[in-house]
């Protein structure tokens, strides 16, 4: 199964352009959240289900644990995978009968979505690891990229 990272491969990002801080440089193969914002997922049937809107990340590790699809269906991320460019579909696994899971598995209070990390003060953007399905890094107001501040200091 071709979970997202090889959605977020097939997707080449300039990332060594960015403008990068004290920390680590990210690798070349981060790619921004409003690259994965927006774009459509179907079904594996080729059913529209709706655009990604939003990440549930977990606090403590930064890892991206959910998807949140549509209106508010909210998948795992092992059930996306490339259909090839920016086409996005949804595994037969990951569609449930009432089109995603009500409850992750983790805690509520474990996770974060992207959307509350973008509006933390001067942040504009997120950084994705496919590789990983991390993040760890944020782009600033001023195109700095700074690594993500420790979960104890994100606001619930």
């Amino acid at each position: 199964m071709r979970a997202l990272a090889g959605f977020v491969l097939s997707v080449a990002v300039a990332a060594g352009a960015l403008a990068p801080a004290s920390a680590a440089p990210p690798l070349v193969t981060e790619m921004r959240l409003s690259e994965i914002l927006g774009r459509e997922v179907s079904s594996a049937h080729g059913r529209p289900i709706g655009p990604i809107r939003d990440l549930l990340i977990e606090r403590a590790s930064g890892r991206v644990q959910f998807v949140v699809v549509g209106e508010a269906e909210i998948h795992p991320v092992e059930a996306l995978a490339s259909a090839g460019g920016d086409a996005v579909t949804l595994e037969p696994s990951g569609e449930g009968a009432a089109g995603g899971t009500a409850a992750p598995a983790v805690a509520r209070a474990d996770l974060v979505r992207a959307s509350e990390l973008l509006a933390q003060p001067r942040v504009r953007d997120l950084l994705v690891d496919p590789l990983e399905r991390t993040v760890r890094f944020m782009v600033l107001e001023d195109g700095v990229i700074a690594p993500l501040p420790p979960a104890a200091t994100l606001r619930r």
